[in-house]
């Protein structure tokens, strides 16, 4: 029960950061580190120890995928569109009057 309720807590943390920040490439950090305690959610707090094995492991792979996919597209805007790569979310192109 307390490992339940740390990783509970520590995936709490985790989406609460991806979720406040203003900033890509942190939210690609919270978004990566949240995966970590959903895994081993899956892997210690299943029902039935092959299912939950095979499924833990198809949730990593298939973030893992999404995740990479993600970056590549945070890296061709900054190719092409010369924003920073730690640049906001909100004040991308702000002018002064």
């Amino acid at each position: 029960m307390q490992l339940f309720l740390n990783l509970v807590l520590l995936l709490e943390i985790c989406l609460i950061g991806a979720f406040s920040c203003v900033n890509l490439f942190i939210f690609l950090l919270f978004f990566e580190a949240s995966a970590i305690p959903i895994f081993l959610l899956m892997v210690y707090c299943g029902s039935d120890r092959r299912e939950r094995l095979k499924a833990s492991y198809y949730f990593l792979f298939f973030t893992l995928y999404g995740s990479i996919s993600l970056l590549l597209v945070i890296i061709n805007n900054y190719v092409l569109h010369q924003i920073q790569f730690l640049s906001s979310f909100l004040v991308v192109n702000s002018y002064s009057l």
